[in-house]
């Protein structure tokens, strides 16, 4: 006998909710009918779990099984499967008989966004990253080797409140132009905003921007002014009238709160190290940008 997994399916690797119904595919790769197993799964390392199949699958006829509704934690999820006695007997192939699928969820408040790309000649040289806290990729996508000039691809994405970079990245190193013929990158929240956009780069582009609230989407531009960047003791944030002014931690959390009239110094003794973001409104206008905080 030789019972084995075709894979767990039913799934993303990137979900925003909380519950999921994944289905598992087993599949009979031997020669003699299965008609019976034992299917043991597990969810985030918890206890096992057994569904005792019966029926009637010829050599490579496969049966989709729900495996149930699982409630799932925010980050990463992980669900096993394994087949055990085949027909109540020993599997002859133990390489085929187990899979595992990996994602990632927010669960709770989410923010959609909508990733809009259309293409240069050279779709293959194009690829983006979405990078939570400036080093942790929660998205990506490219290179798009099956695209052709003038394709639009759209990529819809949920993210958790926090602070993100999108980083587009073209290999050849002319951004999403080729003589004088251009594509485009376009990043928007669920209203429309443009979050980020651009074509002629080089190597790369990044965009910052946050999500702090559940109305708030903010975009980084150059409204306003700050040194040091990198920082230590202290940041001084000026070129701007009459504002509130946040600093942000890469959880999307505000640490730190003040209004000021045209600048503002703010000291840095009791923050950690990392990146961090600030935010300013003024006349009702949100910007925001990058200060890494290095001792």
């Amino acid at each position: 006998m030789d019972a084995g997994s075709a894979g767990i399916v039913g799934l993303e690797t990137f979900i925003c909710g909380t519950e999921v119904n994944p289905q598992f595919i087993l599949r009979n790769y031997g020669v003699n009918t299965l008609t019976t197993c034992t299917i043991e799964y597990s969810f985030n390392g918890g206890a096992t779990q057994t569904i005792n199949w019966n029926g009637s699958l010829a050599q490579n006829q496969e049966e989709t099984i729900s495996l149930g509704t699982m409630t799932l934690s925010n980050g990463a999820n992980t669900i096993t499967v394994e087949i055990v006695n085949p027909n109540n007997g020993t599997d002859e192939n133990l390489l085929n008989n187990s899979s595992e699928f990996s994602l990632n969820a927010n669960v709770g408040d989410t923010f959609d966004v909508t990733l809009s790309l259309v293409f240069d000649n050279f779709p293959e040289e194009t690829s983006w990253e979405l990078l939570q806290g400036g080093n942790v990729i929660v998205s990506s996508g490219g290179t798009y080797t099956s695209q052709n000039g003038g394709d639009q691809v759209t990529e819809v994405l949920c993210l958790a409140a926090g602070c993100y970079t999108l980083n587009m990245i073209d290999e050849y190193g002319d951004g999403m132009c080729y003589f004088g013929f251009c594509g485009s990158y376009t990043l928007t929240d669920n209203l429309g905003q443009v979050l980020a956009e651009g074509a002629d780069f080089a190597f790369n582009e990044a965009t910052d921007f946050c999500f702090t609230g559940l109305s708030i989407n903010e975009k980084s531009n150059t409204s306003f002014s700050m040194y040091p960047n990198p920082a230590d003791q202290f940041v001084r944030i000026q070129g701007f009238k009459n504002a509130d002014l946040s600093l942000i931690d890469i959880s999307g959390k505000t640490v730190f709160a003040t209004k000021a009239k045209d600048s503002v110094t703010i000291s840095l003794n009791e923050y950690a190290e990392g990146i961090y973001f600030i935010r300013l409104i003024e006349n009702g206008l949100v910007s925001t940008q990058k200060l890494v905080i290095r001792k």
